[in-house]
Protein backbone atom coordinates (compact mmCIF):
# COMPACT_ATOMS: atom_id res chain seq x y z
CA UNK A 1 0.00 0.00 0.00
CA UNK A 2 1.60 3.26 -1.05
CA UNK A 3 2.43 5.76 1.92
CA UNK A 4 0.05 8.77 2.32
CA UNK A 5 0.86 11.83 3.09
CA UNK A 6 -1.19 14.75 4.50
CA UNK A 7 -0.33 18.77 3.34
CA UNK A 8 -2.15 21.59 3.90
CA UNK A 9 -1.84 24.36 0.94
CA UNK A 10 0.40 26.25 1.93
CA UNK A 11 2.97 22.89 2.87
CA UNK A 12 2.23 22.08 -1.30
CA UNK A 13 3.22 25.88 -1.83
CA UNK A 14 6.29 25.04 -0.08
CA UNK A 15 6.92 21.73 -1.47
CA UNK A 16 6.78 22.62 -5.07
CA UNK A 17 9.26 25.57 -4.08
CA UNK A 18 11.91 23.39 -2.63
CA UNK A 19 11.56 21.09 -5.61
CA UNK A 20 11.92 23.76 -8.10
CA UNK A 21 14.85 25.36 -6.01
CA UNK A 22 16.58 21.89 -5.84
CA UNK A 23 16.46 21.62 -9.41
CA UNK A 24 13.28 18.99 -9.97
CA UNK A 25 10.28 18.85 -11.77
CA UNK A 26 7.70 19.85 -9.89
CA UNK A 27 4.67 19.56 -12.70
CA UNK A 28 2.77 17.08 -10.64
CA UNK A 29 2.71 18.78 -7.70
CA UNK A 30 1.59 22.30 -9.40
CA UNK A 31 -1.28 20.41 -10.99
CA UNK A 32 -2.51 18.91 -8.03
CA UNK A 33 -2.32 22.53 -5.87
CA UNK A 34 -4.32 23.29 -8.98
CA UNK A 35 -7.16 20.79 -8.18
CA UNK A 36 -7.14 21.93 -4.90
CA UNK A 37 -7.65 25.23 -5.54
CA UNK A 38 -10.18 24.72 -7.74
CA UNK A 39 -12.07 21.98 -5.11
CA UNK A 40 -12.05 19.35 -7.41
CA UNK A 41 -9.42 17.30 -4.98
CA UNK A 42 -12.25 17.85 -1.85
CA UNK A 43 -14.24 14.85 -3.11
CA UNK A 44 -17.39 16.20 -2.88
CA UNK A 45 -20.23 18.28 -4.70
CA UNK A 46 -19.42 21.94 -4.73
CA UNK A 47 -21.60 24.17 -1.58
CA UNK A 48 -25.16 24.81 -3.21
CA UNK A 49 -26.19 28.60 -3.32
CA UNK A 50 -28.46 29.11 0.22
CA UNK A 51 -31.60 30.13 -1.89
CA UNK A 52 -30.87 26.86 -4.07
CA UNK A 53 -31.39 24.94 -0.70
CA UNK A 54 -33.81 26.54 0.86
CA UNK A 55 -36.05 25.98 -2.79
CA UNK A 56 -35.40 22.58 -2.67
CA UNK A 57 -35.46 21.63 1.23
CA UNK A 58 -38.84 23.90 2.46
CA UNK A 59 -40.76 21.49 2.97
CA UNK A 60 -38.45 19.58 4.93
CA UNK A 61 -36.99 22.68 7.00
CA UNK A 62 -40.39 23.55 7.67
CA UNK A 63 -41.53 20.26 8.78
CA UNK A 64 -37.90 20.25 11.20
CA UNK A 65 -38.25 23.62 12.39
CA UNK A 66 -41.66 22.74 13.94
CA UNK A 67 -40.62 20.10 15.75
CA UNK A 68 -38.45 22.46 18.38
CA UNK A 69 -40.16 26.33 17.73
CA UNK A 70 -42.38 27.81 19.25
CA UNK A 71 -44.66 30.06 17.50
CA UNK A 72 -44.97 29.97 13.57
CA UNK A 73 -41.91 29.13 11.40
CA UNK A 74 -40.72 32.28 9.82
CA UNK A 75 -38.69 32.83 6.14
CA UNK A 76 -35.75 33.83 8.90
CA UNK A 77 -35.63 30.78 10.73
CA UNK A 78 -35.82 28.57 7.22
CA UNK A 79 -32.84 30.96 5.48
CA UNK A 80 -30.72 30.13 8.95
CA UNK A 81 -31.70 26.17 8.45
CA UNK A 82 -29.82 26.65 4.88
CA UNK A 83 -27.21 28.48 6.04
CA UNK A 84 -26.69 25.93 8.56
CA UNK A 85 -27.27 23.17 5.98
CA UNK A 86 -25.04 24.18 4.01
CA UNK A 87 -22.23 25.12 6.65
CA UNK A 88 -22.16 21.70 8.44
CA UNK A 89 -21.37 18.67 8.32
CA UNK A 90 -23.08 15.78 10.44
CA UNK A 91 -20.19 15.02 12.37
CA UNK A 92 -19.71 18.75 13.13
CA UNK A 93 -23.54 19.12 13.94
CA UNK A 94 -23.26 15.88 16.20
CA UNK A 95 -20.62 17.64 17.91
CA UNK A 96 -21.85 20.80 18.29
CA UNK A 97 -25.41 19.00 19.80
CA UNK A 98 -22.99 16.99 22.10
CA UNK A 99 -21.39 19.87 23.77
CA UNK A 100 -24.73 21.36 24.26
CA UNK A 101 -25.76 17.72 25.64
CA UNK A 102 -28.56 18.14 23.32
CA UNK A 103 -29.88 14.50 20.99
CA UNK A 104 -27.58 13.59 17.95
CA UNK A 105 -30.22 11.43 16.74
CA UNK A 106 -31.50 12.03 13.52
CA UNK A 107 -31.15 13.33 10.18
CA UNK A 108 -29.38 16.22 9.42
CA UNK A 109 -32.17 18.53 8.73
CA UNK A 110 -33.24 17.36 12.00
CA UNK A 111 -30.11 17.76 13.52
CA UNK A 112 -29.76 21.81 11.68
CA UNK A 113 -33.31 22.58 13.72
CA UNK A 114 -32.26 21.60 17.16
CA UNK A 115 -29.25 23.48 17.20
CA UNK A 116 -30.68 26.35 15.76
CA UNK A 117 -33.84 26.30 18.32
CA UNK A 118 -31.32 26.07 20.81
CA UNK A 119 -28.29 28.56 19.89
CA UNK A 120 -31.59 31.14 19.41
CA UNK A 121 -33.80 30.51 21.94
CA UNK A 122 -36.72 29.68 19.81
CA UNK A 123 -37.05 26.52 21.53
CA UNK A 124 -40.77 25.25 22.95
CA UNK A 125 -40.54 25.63 26.30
Amino acid sequence: MPGQIKLNKKDLIDLITQTEQSGNDAAELKKLLDNVSSGTERGGPEPQAISTLLEGNRPLYIYAMGLFVAGDVTEEMLENMAEYDAKYSMSKLKKELEERQLSTVGQKHILCARLLADERGWGKA
